[in-house]
């Protein structure tokens, strides 16, 4: 699908402003006898979570499903991951902003630096920043770019 598509079911699932993002992980995979919710905060909601222990965010989180869902998510809950980005040495977070992006584009472009340093990441990866597929991509362009050869996605 193309990123309006994307950017529209983004919208009308966490609705402008919401922090939070529940989606079934599996959507479009064509595993139709399993759902994985899963969850994508940001903002200052983000900022709180990430400061709680993983026991803590997960209560947090079923507290606002039951909440949304008159309890039938603790009673429809069979197990759980947590990923906490925030805790993981020299990532630190999910991800950056827009604004940050089109900053680091700006001053730095997808191309690299004296033919000596080359970027790689979300804030790289243009229309994809803000996925974790956006910054794999991004990472590929860069090692071609290192060997001289073009990689477009």
């Amino acid at each position: 699908r193309d990123q309006n598509y994307f950017q529209s079911m983004v919208n009308m699932v966490a609705g402008l402003g919401a922090e939070r993002l529940f989606f079934d992980a599996l959507f479009g995979k064509e595993i139709d006898d399993r759902h994985v919710m899963g969850v994508y905060c940001y903002s200052s909601l983000a900022t709180e979570l990430s400061k709680l222990d993983d026991d803590a965010l997960f209560s947090a989180i079923m507290k606002t499903l039951d909440k949304m869902y008159d309890g039938k998510a603790t009673e429809n809950y069979v197990q759980h991951i947590v990923q906490n980005w925030s805790q993981e040495s020299f990532i630190r977070g999910a991800a950056s902003s827009l604004w940050y992006r089109n900053t680091m584009e700006q001053e730095f472009g997808q191309g690299p630096l004296d033919e000596k340093v080359f970027f790689a990441g979300e804030h790289t990866a243009g229309y994809l920043s803000i996925c974790v597929h956006g910054t794999a991509l991004s990472g590929r362009r860069a090692a071609m770019q290192c060997i001289g050869k073009e990689y477009q996605y």
